[in-house]
């Protein structure tokens, strides 16, 4: 429709015609990166790559989160959080919550992000898919939705003073880290 693969004779035809050729190129990396079943269409082509099996692995795998999905795993995990002696850390996460993914890929591996993570217990809490399960851990903490990050005592007990309910900037993260490490 934009004469992309027509000839151009004005100046204006040309610049047309340049966008129309860069749309089509873009929608062509997407569709391959659906294809192979990228999910961030920012790296359509991650699954393509050599690296993606290494470099390009989750946040989540190298930090060592203990994934749960419900209330029920959730309690598990304070429970052995407890008895580590740490805090604990949850992630409210999904895949399809733009906030959380930046966080996970930008903010994490940051080196004095990572060296406070590592003194928690760290939970990362999947509602993905939106299951009752999901919905329950979200209800029972009062959450909208990710991205939501929560800190508990070693006692199980939410210091809800230090909770996080969406977007958050990386100093403040990092503070909000600290103060939740020296909370009593």
């Amino acid at each position: 429709f934009m004469g992309a693969f027509e000839p151009a004779i004005s100046g204006a035809q040309k610049l047309v015609k340049t966008i129309a050729i860069a749309i089509f190129l873009v929608a062509g990396i997407w569709f391959v990166g659906a294809f192979t079943g990228a999910g961030d269409p920012l790296r359509p082509l991650e699954k393509l790559t050599n690296s993606a099996s290494g470099a390009n692995s989750s946040v989540a795998e190298k930090i060592n989160f203990k994934i749960v999905t419900d209330l029920d795993e959730l309690e598990k995990e304070l429970i052995a959080a407890n008895a580590s002696g740490k805090k604990a850390f949850v992630d409210v996460y999904a895949d399809w919550c733009i906030s959380c993914v930046m966080l996970e890929r930008n903010v994490f591996p940051q080196p004095e992000i990572r060296a406070l993570l590592d003194q928690f217990y760290l939970i990362k809490a999947d509602v993905t898919d939106n299951t009752v399960g999901n919905l329950a851990l979200l209800e029972k903490f009062k959450l909208f939705g990710p991205p939501s990050y929560l800190f508990f005592d070693q006692n199980g007990k939410e210091l809800s003073q230090q909770r996080i309910v969406g977007e958050i900037s990386q100093s403040s993260f990092k503070d909000r880290l600290e103060s939740a490490l020296a909370t009593e």
